[in-house]
């Protein structure tokens, strides 16, 4: 089975690592969702296939001229972190924690939890892909994996049908909350009911003919018309990917280090130097990879 932040909460017996995976997955299905795969180093390179080396039908005795090689791009995945610490008072600490049911510091874990998986969500959308940054699916996303057009224009059934037919396997669509009210008007338009929900991964989610769909409000609704840039318009997109099964040759996978617990750290800096306080660090390593091009498709210039 595919490691994911679902079974890694869990699987690891640390309760700071598991109460973090806990909080990212309910915050953010499809990062609790995602196949997470340990590397050791500080990243990962690979080939993906460009051009298909070519074949031809041949006549008696004719020299074979279909001659040509496949081509492949190099990528590399690297690691990056987003970090957070938390410094309280042990006075503080005492005061709250005698007679209430909530420790201080657990709590202030839980609230750099939340702003990390708020930060990687947003990172797994929009990020540039500019060192720390991760590169997120609006910039993995080839030229011939998009589908745009000159102005914006209004969602429909087929627009969503040629999107899915460029993706191969098992996939799913990533869209925000407004682009998900328009879908269920369609089906309503036609005298049909609002989407079926599907399992997957033991979460439940909104489908679309069979497909998951994640609901992620940092895709934008202020895109390009021409679906070129994030901003600068009135427009926004619906992502169609597919998860890696872990052979790192189909589609989406985050990477971490092996030596952690699915790239999650909690870990005590001990009594501050200068103030009678505590300091607690709460960590994340990883790196969004699309390890084939085929494996996510974007369709852009949507009216939002």
């Amino acid at each position: 089975m595919v490691m994911t932040l679902v079974e890694a909460q869990k699987r690891y017996q640390n309760p700071l690592v598991s109460g973090v995976a806990e909080t990212i997955v309910t915050a953010d299905q499809f990062q609790g969702l995602i196949p997470l795969v340990a590397i050791a180093g500080n990243g990962i390179t690979f080939q993906s296939e460009a051009t298909v080396g070519n074949a031809a039908f041949a006549d008696y005795n004719a020299d074979i001229s279909a001659t040509n090689l496949s081509t492949r791009d190099t990528e590399t995945v690297v690691l990056t972190r987003i970090i957070g610490e938390a410094t309280l008072d042990k006075l503080m600490q005492m005061a709250h924690n005698t007679g209430s049911a909530e420790d201080l510091m657990a709590a202030e874990i839980r609230s750099k939890a939340k702003d990390i998986t708020n930060k990687v969500g947003a990172g797994n959308i929009t990020g540039n892909g500019t060192y720390p940054n991760l590169k997120g699916l609006f910039a993995q996303v080839t030229s011939g994996q998009s589908l745009v057009n000159a102005t914006s224009r209004a969602v429909t059934f087929d627009l969503i049908d040629e999107l899915l037919d460029k993706v191969d396997g098992d996939k799913f669509l990533v869209m925000n909350s407004g682009m998900f009210r328009k879908i269920k008007a369609l089906y309503r338009s036609f005298g049909g009911i609002t989407p079926d929900y599907v399992q997957l991964g033991g979460l439940s989610l909104p489908s679309y003919d069979g497909k998951p769909i994640f609901i992620n409000d940092n895709i934008g609704v202020a895109e390009a018309a021409d679906g070129s840039a994030l901003t600068g318009g009135t427009s926004t997109s619906i992502y169609c990917g597919r998860f890696d099964d872990g052979t790192l040759k189909h589609g989406l996978a985050v990477i971490y280090p092996s030596a952690s617990e699915a790239g999650i750290v909690v870990e005590p800096v001990g009594v501050h130097a200068t103030k009678d306080a505590d300091s607690v660090r709460v960590k994340r390593y990883l790196g969004l990879g699309l390890f084939n091009s085929k494996g996510l498709a974007r369709l852009g210039s949507l009216n939002k």
